[in-house]
């Protein structure tokens, strides 16, 4: 954004979050790629690895700009997205905070090229915007120095401009998965209370790499909530909540890319749910069947066991009941996966984020 000066302390600052974050949104598209890569069967799919490649080469580029006048519009939308948070921005002013929160702060993103697609909406960011009472009335002039760029552009087209006042039919809403359908946040818990945690060690920083895109119409949707993390073979894995393991098979091999071959563990809790610890290592189970487990306790190592792509990985859901046991695992309505976020995960109000990194805080 024009007009605002960098300070060389905030420079630094700013030079550190960007760069995390670049890195981070590389790691999970080479991750995607190699499993692509690995999944290919034919030339037809090479060229579209090749293709889908190409248009995240341009989705980063466009999303990460480096320059003083666009890190407002970036770190705003890389907020909204949880991909950061503010507590790595402090030492930023309060004049740069403050626009950060406000671009976070909007419902809906659309993409302005440098060619100007998109530039028409303009006028209506900038009525919503004064609806919100999130400017003044220089906002015109404001906005009109961030749109000539290839970036993500905050537009709230869920306040309908030629209605003020009416609801925003999309403020509900969250997309923790690009690939995945939107959901309604009413629909989780309040992370900080969730009874669920991480379900690896506290300290470890893992990337996960699909949530939402496991959703599948076909099947009803049975897998829409669940969670594929990045998790190299013998990891520690722990009980994300307390509860009985009902379901325990540890005898396939790793990296036998078999379907209904996988190792998993399964923990009942005392709502009936059940949570899916899967694709565990060959003998990795550290629990047995009947045993009582606490929230935070070892009970497998991670592997590479069945369809992994061979990506090695945690798939990791929370069922309404069961245990669901192969070839059945996605029998409804006991099949069905419920919304979970974690209380040690950091700001996850709409569950984690597909190619996010989280640290299991301690507690």
């Amino acid at each position: 954004m024009h007009g605002l000066k960098w300070a060389d302390r905030e420079k630094k600052i700013a030079r550190k979050v960007f760069d995390a974050a670049l890195q981070e949104a590389c790691a999970a598209v080479l991750l995607e790629f190699k499993r692509r890569a690995g999944a290919a069967s034919s030339v037809e799919d090479a060229w579209a690895t090749e293709r889908w490649l190409a248009d995240e080469r341009r989705r980063i580029g466009a999303r990460f700009d480096f320059r003083y006048s666009q890190l407002i519009v970036v770190f705003g939308g890389l907020l909204r997205e949880q991909r950061i948070n503010l507590e790595q921005l402090d030492g930023l002013g309060a004049d740069k905070l403050v626009w950060i929160e406000r671009v976070a702060s909007v419902p809906m993103w659309i993409c302005c090229g440098a060619d100007g697609e998109g530039l028409e909406m303009l006028g209506v960011c900038v009525v919503a915007l004064l609806r919100r009472g999130l400017t003044g009335p220089t906002v015109a002039a404001t906005l009109a120095a961030m749109l000539p760029m290839a970036l993500l552009v905050a537009l709230p087209v869920a306040l309908p401009v030629a209605h003020a006042g009416t609801a925003a039919s999309t403020a509900g809403q969250c997309k923790p998965d690009p690939d995945g359908p939107p959901l309604e946040r009413a629909g989780f818990p309040t992370d900080k209370l969730s009874p669920y945690v991480l379900p690896f060690e506290p300290g470890a920083a893992r990337l996960v790499w699909r949530t939402t895109s496991h959703f599948t119409p076909g099947n009803g949707g049975v897998g829409l909530y669940a969670i594929d993390v990045e998790m190299p073979v013998g990891t520690p894995l722990v009980a994300a909540r307390s509860g009985t393991v009902v379901a325990v098979r540890d005898h396939f091999a790793d990296g036998n890319e078999a379907d209904l071959e996988e190792n998993f563990v399964m923990v009942k809790h005392e709502d009936g749910t059940v949570a899916r610890y899967i694709h565990i290592q060959q003998g990795g189970a550290l629990v047995a069947l009947g045993d009582v487990v606490k929230q935070g306790q070892r009970i497998a190592l991670s592997g590479n066991s069945g369809q992994t792509g061979n990506w090695p990985h945690l798939h990791f859901d929370v069922q309404r009941c069961g245990p669901n046991l192969p070839p059945g695992y996605n029998a409804l309505p006991c099949g069905m996966t419920v919304p979970v976020n974690f209380s040690n995960a950091g700001a996850n109000a709409c569950g984690l984020l597909a190619g996010k990194r989280y640290q299991a805080l301690r507690r």
